[in-house]
């Protein structure tokens, strides 16, 4: 069975000036001989070839990587992984596997330039609304 992993966020996404860096990672029996990155610039769809990395981020897990040039075109980049076998395809998108091209709104998307810090995407944030803990008498 294979396994993958994902999300629009660091460590799987990283900005550097103007480039943004997509990871994938992959386990599992028999993995693709090839993994693509797709995606679109100026509504024109666009397939990158993406990187086998020699280095393991953990223990039996692949990463492949590819590289986006974000200095035109639209701030929200959308974008899924096309797995390559020698007699099939499958494609990665947040709703996992399938054997279809994905439908554009079923793509992964990050927003870059995005003017937010980056640490947002790592924090918890907690409402406390007063009464919520101690609520008050009927009178």
């Amino acid at each position: 069975m294979l396994n993958a992993w994902h999300l629009p966020v660091a460590p799987f996404v990283k900005q550097h000036n103007d480039k943004l860096t997509i990871t994938l990672w992959l386990s599992g029996e028999n993995p693709p001989s090839r993994v693509t990155l797709r995606s679109e610039f100026d509504n024109e769809e666009i397939s990158l070839a993406m990187r086998k990395q020699r280095r393991q981020p953990q223990p039996g897990v692949t990463a492949w990587r590819a590289t986006l040039n974000i200095a035109l075109g639209q701030p929200r980049r959308r974008y899924s992984f096309k797995l390559l076998w020698h007699d099939r395809q499958l494609w990665f998108t947040p709703q996992g596997f399938s054997r279809f091209p994905p439908a554009r709104l079923e793509q992964f998307a990050v927003d870059v330039p995005d003017s937010g810090p980056q640490w947002v995407a790592d924090q918890i944030f907690l409402s406390d609304l007063p009464g919520s803990f101690c609520p008050q008498p009927v009178s």
